[in-house]
């Protein structure tokens, strides 16, 4: 029991009558105290021997949760609810009197179950059943090594079939140090069937790349002229590789295959190999040699004794400098500068390094990167060959004077200078034709603002940033202009015809530019610019609009098409005005259009201010999981689903608390990732997740609206094949159960959640919506106040697009509405209105 970070699962066993029940007691008693929580769950058997498995799931979480009554209705959400709440808690758990594995497979089957430093005693008068725990944690170990390896599988199964249980853990001990052999040499044999290009891949990702961003990884390889694309896609094709998310995941074992490779280089003298990563070799070649003809690649992440960097001139071949968060290294030997092979120096986050080489003379030097080198103030020239450049976080107060003679830096592809103090953007930027990601983030330039100021030395306020025109930039995909105190975006931003992602967060400016015609827009973050009043116009593509914070934005664009999302907390004005409520019906009804011509919408999502589900939602429960049972002939012909859900935030005042007003809550920092999940339900199943959300801090209730088809949950990247035809099976009574369930972290609270179904007739009828009250109730910022202690005006100004799309008969509609005023409902069939 001894105070580790190490979950442990400790058996008593002993006939009856020998004090199993008593020791446990004892010790349960000695060391509570050191748990988040502890619970003490007797197996209590009825009279026939039989033991409720979902009563014992929420004796268990009661306790542990210290909650009156847990909400699960079935034995598999048991587990999953048991997995999700305590996996983060430190707790204590006695399970007395267990005799079946099941019993265990349903209330503590694995460590990862719960926290770090957990502890599960169990008793039992069957010694059989701890014997098999063990040898199932035993067999989890080993398929955590094989990592779904199948060869590595049969070859370990083989091996173990028929051994003890002491005979496992003597090898699994021995796996840890030395590798098994007959694994290798099979894997051995896929690698040497590969061409030499797609060896020098494989070798570069099995040492320094792997878990790696591909799109990163093709860049580093490019340099090395791999041939990435099609080599990458090579080794995938072969199994020597996985994508997942975009990332390069390569297997424990072919990586440890891969090393070998390149031990086996030179067995004794690490200096003649083709790579090093370990760091005692790297010292050791360091230390005993003089000339490392053959070393291309040096990375020496979070070094903290390196203080300065060694001469260069003995590695002529060097092609790659890695020096990440070397904290301590204050100076980076001149050598370097003249470096004539070197393609990328990376000495990101060495905070205290101060000296650099007056110029960069490498002629083959593309990637420079000194993002978080927060007491550099002057970089060196650049290269002529360039194409990335990183000076986020840096003291620098001006760019170079080569960025001025741009005839040689053509090149670049990326600059970032975010967080430094520069005051001055030279105009010349415009002339870098193949720049495609800009950032000055936080670039606010601290000076003096008028001459008045000048009178009052204690005084100086924040300048913005002075901007060029943008034009010619066009080439540029990613532009932020985050936090720089702008009071107006710079001319020619809608000019950027290849622009893809626009962040324009924490700014001052009142209104956009037109931006309409920038045709290849997808991402618009306007994220806590307080003093914004509306949106221009948006482009066709733009698929994510985050508005959070923006607490003077009122008016919206007359046309806004379907877009995934649509981010407006704490937009409490514009939520205000009516016509928001009518833009949300016509997206609504547009939505579902839509349906009848694309079979591969996704799903469409809102946030805004609000504390009441509209009556529109026809099925509605307290909490967080509603269900209906629809007959048949309906299971077979709904088209979509329209949810509202009721959620606030329960995080402390120190995380919650209104920010500062020069401070952005909303950044991607303070960012609560992936936080409420829509899951839809069928016949008592958790089918798939349907639909998710992240959320930033929040002042108070909020609504999130989402619209779904049931193709979202036949994606097959994340489903099986199954989920359509779960969510259209019926019992044997022809009905089948829908519903929704939402899932949360303990940040966040769902207090209501509602439904309604859209079928095929309504789509057909195109009939209207009915206005969805309860949008906007008049709460604030603190919280209170509702629709009932908040005026209305009489008259409320509405937006006339979105009138016209509400109403049905195709008359023009006035600028003024009264506020009683209704727009026609749906048609609704008798069936669509039957209640689970």
């Amino acid at each position: 029991m001894e105070n580790t970070d190490i979950v442990r699962i400790i058996g008593i066993w002993g006939t009856g009558g020998m004090g199993k029940t008593t020791l446990a007691r004892v010790v349960y008693g000695m060391v509570s105290n050191q748990f988040d929580a502890c619970g003490f769950i007797p197996i209590v058997r009825d009279g026939l021997g039989n033991y409720n498995l979902l009563h014992l799931q929420k004796t268990l979480l009661n306790q542990l949760l210290m909650e009156r009554d847990a909400n699960i209705h079935d034995v598999g959400s048991g587990v999953q609810m048991i997995q999700k709440r305590l996996c983060q808690k430190k707790i204590l758990l006695v399970l007395d009197d267990v005799n079946e594995l099941e019993q265990l497979k349903k209330l503590a089957w694995k460590k990862e179950w719960f926290g770090p430093g957990s502890r599960v005693i169990i008793t039992t008068r069957n010694k059989n059943l701890l014997v098999e725990v063990e040898r199932m944690e035993l067999s989890h170990a080993f398929v955590d090594y094989a990592d779904g390896l199948p060869l590595a599988i049969e070859v370990l199964g083989s091996f173990l079939f028929k051994r003890s249980i002491a005979e496992w853990k003597s090898y699994l001990e021995k796996l840890k140090e030395i590798p098994e052999k007959e694994i290798l040499n099979v894997l051995q044999t896929s690698y040497d069937k590969l061409d030499d290009i797609e060896k020098d891949i494989f070798l570069n990702i099995a040492c320094f790349l792997n878990h790696k961003d591909r799109d990163n990884v093709i860049e580093i390889l490019n340099y090395l002229d791999l041939h990435p694309i099609i080599g990458l896609q090579a080794l995938i094709e072969k199994s020597l590789l996985k994508l997942n998310n975009n990332q390069l995941w390569m297997h424990d074992l072919l990586q440890e295959m891969g090393w070998d490779v390149i031990r086996q280089e030179c067995l004794q003298n690490p200096g003649k190999r083709s790579r090093l990563w370990l760091y005692k070799d790297i010292d050791s070649v360091l230390t005993n040699n003089t000339s490392f003809e053959r070393l291309k690649f040096i990375r020496l992440d979070d070094s903290l004794k390196l203080i300065e960097t060694p001469d260069f001139t003995e590695t002529p071949n060097l092609e790659k400098l890695i020096l990440k968060n070397c904290i301590n290294l204050r100076e980076v030997h001149p050598s370097i500068g003249v470096h004539r092979k070197l393609i990328l120096l990376d000495l990101e986050g060495c905070k205290n390094l101060k000296t650099l080489p007056s110029r960069f003379e490498m002629e083959s030097l593309k990637i420079l990167n000194l993002s978080g080198c927060s007491k550099v103030q002057k970089i060196p020239e650049f290269g002529r060959n360039m194409e990335q450049v990183y000076l986020d976080g840096t003291a620098i107060i001006e760019l170079p004077t080569s960025i001025e003679h741009l005839n040689d830096l053509q090149s670049i592809e990326e600059l970032d200078v975010s967080g430094t103090a520069i005051r001055q953007v030279p105009s010349s930027i415009c002339l870098l034709k193949n720049l495609k990601e800009l950032s000055l983030r936080g670039c606010k330039g601290l000076s003096y603002k008028s001459w008045y100021e000048l009178l009052l030395p204690t005084h100086r306020t924040l300048e913005p940033v002075g901007l060029p025109p943008l034009l010619g930039l066009h080439s540029l995909i990613k532009l932020d202009l985050g936090d720089c105190n702008l009071k107006k975006i710079p001319n020619g931003i809608g000019s950027l015809f290849s622009l893809r992602d626009l962040d324009l967060c924490g700014n001052d400016f009142i209104c956009l530019p037109e931006i309409d015609g920038l045709s290849n827009l997808e991402t618009l973050w306007l994220d806590n610019c307080t003093n914004l009043q509306s949106l221009p116009k948006l482009p066709s593509n733009v698929w994510d609009v985050g508005a959070r914070g923006c607490s003077s934005l009122q008016m919206l664009p007359d046309q806004l098409k379907v877009t995934r999302y649509l981010h407006f907390d704490d937009c409490f004005k514009m939520t205000s005005n009516q016509g928001f409520i009518d833009m949300y019906i016509a997206m609504i009804k547009n939505y579902h259009q839509e349906l009848l011509s694309r079979q591969d919408l996704s799903d469409m999502n809102i946030v805004i201010p609000g504390s009441k589900i509209p009556e529109w939602f026809s099925h509605q429960s307290i909490g967080a999981e509603v269900y209906i049972k629809e007959p048949s002939h309906l299971c077979n012909d709904w088209v979509g689903m329209v949810v509202c859900i009721v959620f606030c935030s329960n995080c402390n005042q120190k995380y919650c608390g209104p920010a500062d007003r020069n401070s952005n809550p909303y950044h991607k920092e303070k960012h609560i990732e992936d936080l409420i999940f829509c899951s839809l339900i069928s016949n008592g199943e958790w089918t798939v997740r349907g639909s998710k959300i992240s959320i930033f801090k929040i002042l108070s209730d909020h609504l999130w609206l989402i619209c779904v088809t049931p193709e979202i949950f036949n994606d097959d990247e994340i489903f099986n094949d199954q989920s359509i035809k779960s969510v259209r099976e019926c019992d044997a009574n022809g009905f089948c159960q829908i519903g929704i369930r939402i899932s949360t972290k303990d940040e966040i609270e769902v207090k209501q959640c509602g439904f309604r179904m859209v079928y095929k007739k309504d789509i057909e009828d195109n009939t209207s919506i009915t206005p969805c009250e309860g949008l906007d109730d008049g709460a604030g910022p603190s919280g209170e106040g509702s629709s009932n202690d908040v005026p209305h005006p009489e008259k409320i100004e509405r937006l006339p697009e979105f009138m016209a799309l509400g109403n049905s008969d195709g008359e023009e509609s006035s600028g003024f509405k009264e506020c009683g005023e209704e727009l026609s409902d749906w048609e609704e069939s008798s069936e669509s209105d039957l209640q689970g």
